[in-house]
């Protein structure tokens, strides 16, 4: 057995020493990681000055005045009376169950009216007559059901004319409600 010995013992010392050496050696350190590209700050862009908003329609002073009921035969009318004892808007429920709206003033080339109100905004098709504009809705229309519970008030603008700002008072519910 003395000649394996001789043999083996020479290359175990060896890998004792390798082993022992590489124990002793210090690992090699990791790469450090690239570093993180961080974006420049970019100035803030100069602020874009809008337009001043527009003054809302349901902001302006109420057109002064008071709203009025009649029954004509088959149809039932209010009508908004100014300050100054002029109409200025008439509502009637028709026999055929039609809302006519009427602006009362002339522009001859007059198409079309507007109505706001919280709800809901139309340009609806309008007429000249002798001294009115003059709309034709359903009975059913939503927008007469808009004005007739919009919050406070509700605008009709038409071109040429000053615009109307006016109060939703029961007499506008009950000719809406009297063509249903």
């Amino acid at each position: 057995m003395e000649p394996l010995t001789h043999t083996l013992l020479p290359r175990i010392a060896a890998l004792a020493l390798v082993a022992a050496l590489a124990a002793c050696a210090s690992p090699t350190p990791a790469p450090a990681p690239p570093p993180v590209a961080t974006p420049s700050p970019r100035p803030n862009p100069a602020p874009v000055l809008a337009p001043p908003p527009a003054r809302a329609w349901d902001r302006e002073p109420a057109t002064p005045g008071t709203w009025r009921h009649r029954v004509a035969g088959r149809d039932s009318i209010a009508e908004f009376v100014g300050s100054d004892g002029r109409m200025r808007f008439q509502l009637a429920c028709t026999a055929d169950r039609d809302v006519e709206l009427a602006v009362i003033g002339s522009v001859a080339d007059a198409r079309s009216m507007t109505v706001r109100t919280r709800t809901l905004e139309r340009a609806v098709t309008a007429s000249a007559m002798e001294s009115s504009i003059i709309s034709r809705l359903s009975g059913r229309d939503p927008l007469l059901a808009a004005m007739a519970y919009s919050r406070g008030r509700f605008a009709v603008e038409t071109a040429g004319l000053p615009a109307l700002y006016l109060p939703a008072w029961p007499e506008v519910t009950r000719v809406i409600d009297d063509c249903q």
